[in-house]
């Protein structure tokens, strides 16, 4: 998920080659910083609040000395160097320090340098919205060089800068510039207001750190290895978290209902009750935002940029995956009910929320021999992460380099370099573990975009995995779920279109695409690892060594299809749920959260405790965006099935998809795109037939 971590900018290079940031030559005003050998990564992340307010206002400096470059120019001498590429350089700038303020905001376990970030950010947000969204002289600059270029054409320009230039303005004219000053003012305070409430909402999220207590009894069907990862409270209790990846194991496994019940709720009422007026604000700004710039809603104003275009396409897109998708779930649902576990009981025919996990878990325990956590001894994460890295290595042609253990704003973090026909391209740092106050979530940060020169020189970037797996015992190997072995597979997707997705653009670089495209490269990697070679590749017991046997790679095939079902109208609730929360007019929060949720999976119990749109953190960073995981899921079975006959460790092709697909980054229309590398148009066949709908 990029989400809020779908934050662009950039961080400097480390060891192996960096970005001067700090020392960058004045020579030109258009030039790309050089590159070095010095390990400058460090000077990106202040370690005290002064720091933060420094390094803020030297940013702002520094962007704004490119936007003075381009509004003097005559317009008759305007040209695309002279007037696009400053703007670019300028938003490069201010990209880079607000991701690192962003990284600390969520990272850091400092709370003086937490907060200061936060308000950096905010800072840095107030003064892009004035200096680049809303900058009328900037627009009018702009729009002065396409008419020039269209009466005079005095330049010829490649597909990629006029995609460029048609998107920046676009962007101008949906900013309310052509409005009346009034209009425009009022745009300014609120889009001023929705990136605080943004901000807020994110950082409750992680803020919010409920624990439950509970004693060894109540801990039956959880093995001894994860029970003693557990904190103890002074009278001997186990502390329970709410990490994701805790929360998601104890759900599957533990035998005692009042253990699962209590740490559903402590997980769904994250951030309640301050979030949900959070959340009321951000759709009442984002609405009156919208209409103001004429739009009858959010999710219109929203989706006319992405490729859905209008919520009406997403409407009959999301009803069809309903359609599709219902009576699996009832079949399935008429299977589990058929044997549900101990401790499961029903409420009026329906099953507990709490429960779900649990009854998925043990029917494929019980009828294809499925045992997570036994099979989770296959995948130590000393093997299988550096496993993983060569199955990326094979298909995409590049070569890591492992750089340890780094500290920047923790002191627990891993570094890869990463290189391809021996030019470096830039630097992914991995921050794994949870731990107080950080991001609670799985995601990638595009830090430093990855750019390519008009002469075809790489700048390479930088950026951050965050992920959450559950930490073991000191001494003891960390133990990775199959479900956390996908969840990086995926993650390092983003990384790798981010860092070979280099553009001429910093605005456009790598992940920078339209939203509901996004996901399509690392939801499509997630399908090697359903492969008996790659699941082979990957994996080495933790004691004998050996790798995942045939018998159990067989019977987790065969149980691929247990729930999916159920599993894509969760997927389709949230779906739902974030469109409608943004077309306006709406019931209260609460209300519209759970009579979606009802309409959608009627035989769950709707529990009144369940304040999950609190902790929804795609609400503020997708918007109604949270669809194009479903949209973009379609289009990475469709590319994964052409892949797949070719191999899936095959340099060629994955090189076709290299140079077809994510090398483009956000500098070309996603359709044209998949049309390019499929030879046709897409097509839904492949996504229902992996899904056995």
């Amino acid at each position: 998920m990029l989400k809020a971590l779908y934050v662009v900018g950039a961080v400097l290079l480390f060891f192996i080659s960096a970005y001067i940031l700090l020392n960058r030559t004045s020579s030109s005003i258009i030039a790309r910083p050089c590159i070095s050998q010095l390990p400058q990564i460090h000077d990106l992340f202040p370690t005290t609040e002064g720091g933060v307010d420094d390094m803020v206002t030297a940013t702002i400096a520094r962007t704004q000395k490119f936007l003075d470059q381009i509004c003097p120019i005559d317009d008759n001498l305007r040209t695309f160097d002279n007037t696009l590429v400053p703007f670019d350089r300028a938003y490069e700038e201010l990209s880079i320090t607000q991701s690192a303020m962003y990284i600390l905001s969520v990272g850091s376990s400092d709370e003086k340098l937490r907060k200061a970030a936060e308000k950096g950010y905010s800072r840095l947000e107030e003064y892009a919205i004035d200096a680049l969204l809303l900058n009328e002289k900037l627009f009018r600059a702009t729009l002065a060089y396409q008419q020039r270029l269209e009466t005079e054409k005095h330049e010829s320009l490649s597909p990629e800068r006029l995609y460029f230039l048609d998107k920046i303005l676009k962007e101008f004219k949906r900013s309310g510039l052509q409005l009346s000053k009034e209009k425009q003012e009022r745009v300014r305070a609120l889009k001023k207001e929705l990136s605080d409430l943004q901000i807020a909402f994110d950082t409750n999220i992680s803020a919010s750190r409920r624990t439950i207590e509970v004693s060894k009894d109540e801990l039956k069907g959880l093995d001894d290895g994860f029970i003693n990862s557990f904190k103890r409270s002074e009278n001997g209790s186990y502390i329970l978290t709410v990490d994701q990846s805790l929360v998601s194991r104890v759900l599957e496994r533990c035998l005692v209902e009042k253990t699962r019940k209590n740490l559903y709720h402590a997980y769904m009422q994250r951030a309640y009750p301050e979030n949900e007026k959070v959340l009321e604000q951000i759709l009442a700004v984002s609405d009156e935002l919208a209409k103001i710039l004429g739009y009858t809603s959010s999710a219109q104003y929203t989706l006319e940029n992405q490729m859905a275009k209008n919520s009406e396409r997403v409407d009959e897109f999301l009803d069809v995956m309903l359609k599709r998708a219902y009576p699996k779930a009832q079949k399935e649902l008429e299977l589990f009910l058929k044997d549900l576990p101990p401790s499961v009981t029903l409420k009026d025919g329906k099953i507990q929320p709490w429960d779900v996990p649990l009854v998925y878990e043990w029917y494929k325990r019980k009828h294809f021999q499925v045992d997570e956590t036994k099979i989770a001894e296959y995948f130590p994460l000393d093997y299988t992460l550096p496993a993983l890295l060569k199955v990326y290595e094979e298909f995409f042609g590049i070569c890591f380099t492992n750089m340890k253990k780094i500290h920047l704003w923790y002191d627990d973090l891993q570094a890869y370099a990463v290189y391809k026909k021996g030019h470096y391209r830039g630097m992914i740092i991995l921050d794994l573990f949870p731990r107080p106050h950080k991001y609670t979530h799985a995601g990638y940060v595009r830090i430093v975009p990855a750019l390519e020169e008009p002469d075809g020189r790489i700048l390479p970037g930088v950026g951050v995995l965050f992920l959450n797996f559950t930490a073991s015992m000191p001494g003891q190997p960390t133990l990775l779920k199959r479900s956390e072995v996908r969840t990086f597979f995926h993650e390092f997707g983003h990384a790798i279109h981010s860092l070979l997705g280099a553009t001429e653009f910093a605005t456009t670089s790598g992940t920078a695409t339209k939203q509901d495209f996004v996901e399509m490269p690392s939801q499509m990697l997630e399908q090697w690892l359903w492969d008996p070679q790659i699941l082979k590749a990957v994996s080495s017991h933790v004691t004998t060594k050996e790798p995942l046997p045939d018998e159990i790679i067989k019977n987790c095939i065969a149980s691929k299809h247990v729930g999916t079902g159920d599993s894509m109208l969760r997927q389709i609730s949230f779906a739902r749920l974030s469109l409608d929360y943004y077309l306006g007019g709406q019931k209260p929060v609460e209300a519209l959260w759970r009579s979606v949720t009802e309409r959608i999976r009627p035989y769950i119990v709707s529990d009144p405790l369940n304040k999950g749109y609190c902790s929804f953190v795609h609400l503020s960073g997708y918007g109604p965006n949270y669809y194009g995981y479903l949209w973009s899921e379609v289009f990475a079975l469709d590319l994964f099935a052409q892949i797949k006959q070719h191999g899936l460790r095959n340099p060629e092709i994955g090189a076709k998809y290299v140079n077809e697909v994510l090398s483009k980054g956000g500098g070309t229309d996603p359709e044209e795109l998949l049309r390019t590398f499929l030879g046709r148009e897409p097509s839904t066949d492949a996504f229902f037939k992996d899904l056995g709908l």
